[in-house]
């Protein structure tokens, strides 16, 4: 079960991409690019439990929002759906930063 506290102990840390899902097709190779991760944030209202991740990567290796395969040295492998932002703190910087938002009812 993916987790907000579990992530924002690894906050710092690199994740590495190596998969991508097609709608309609097997998971296909794509990567490695790695992505680390930035901050995480509580998102949580009265009858859901949600957080925010966000990741910075390589631009000269950006990629669309879609279902990625991500591994962790320690937290293993994740499937998340990220989405390319405008980076929050800074439009200059050379690195894309991808958000993937997790929430669920209570």
């Amino acid at each position: 079960m993916l987790d907000r506290k579990a992530f924002a102990e690894h906050v710092g840390s690199t994740f590495t991409v190596v998969k991508t899902g097609i709608p309609g097709s097997l998971d296909v190779p794509f990567g490695p690019v790695e992505l680390d991760l930035t901050r995480v944030e509580d998102l949580t209202r009265e009858n859901v439990d949600a957080f925010s991740l966000l990741f910075r990567g390589p631009r000269d290796k950006e990629f669309g929002q879609a279902t990625y395969r991500l591994d962790h040295k320690r937290l293993g492998r994740v499937d998340l759906f990220l989405v390319p932002i405008l980076d929050p703190q800074s439009h200059v910087d050379s690195r894309v930063c991808y958000q993937a938002i997790v929430s669920r009812l209570r």
